[in-house]
């Protein structure tokens, strides 16, 4: 389920406060809007207070979104070594944006065919930098590495198990592009590699 701040109504139907938004999942407050309105700033801090027990997303930012993958997502033999999107978890930028991202989840692989990810522009931007760390919860070994420019990180890891993974960056669009996260098996095998339901993208577009 993805929840977009701009597709969202008000939290309350008779709110009259326009920085406040909320779905089954998340939660959004945007003190970007209205700060020169005392009792619309206040009103933010005073939800946030509130919610700040309860068991959903909560982003405070110019502008921002979540998705959480409610079921599991497999990359079978049959796509091999090419990336592909993890479902939903893509984003269009326009010229000149900004936005930084992270992924944290497990996914999961079979005894042979490693593990692919890529941080995929669809046209080249301006600035590109990503972290990726990924950790073997068996062995246990840690895997990572740091971009400056677009590429796959790979690894041919050869644990079937569960893998913890977290990655980040940011970006700066240098024309119009659909920002996604992917992911692929390092070599052709007959293994699934698989992300794991509870993976979560978060954005931040500035």
């Amino acid at each position: 389920m993805s929840c977009r701040l701009n597709e969202e109504a008000p939290c309350d139907e008779g709110a009259s406060y326009k920085n406040v938004f909320r779905t089954e999942r998340c939660i959004f407050i945007d003190l970007s809007k209205d700060t020169d309105n005392p009792d619309s700033y206040r009103e933010g801090l005073r939800i946030l207070y509130f919610i700040a027990q309860l068991r959903v997303f909560v982003f405070i930012g110019a502008c921002c979104a979540c998705w959480a993958m409610a079921g599991t997502q497999a990359n079978a033999a049959a796509m091999t070594i090419t990336p592909a999107d993890v479902t939903g978890f893509t984003f269009a930028l326009a010229a000149g944006k900004k936005l930084q991202w992270e992924v944290e989840g497990l996914f999961s692989t079979g005894a042979t065919g490693g593990f692919r990810f890529l941080a995929h522009n669809t046209s080249a931007p301006t600035t590109y930098n990503a972290e990726f760390t990924i950790v073997d919860i068996t062995t246990p070994a840690t895997f990572n590495t740091v971009q400056t420019t677009e590429a796959a990180f790979t690894n041919a890891s050869a644990v079937a198990t569960n893998y913890l993974l977290w990655a980040k960056g940011n970006i700066v669009a240098n024309a119009a592009t659909t920002f996604s996260f992917q992911f692929a098996q390092n070599n052709s095998t007959a293994n699934n590699i698989t992300m794991l339901a509870g993976l979560v993208m978060k954005l931040w577009q500035y």
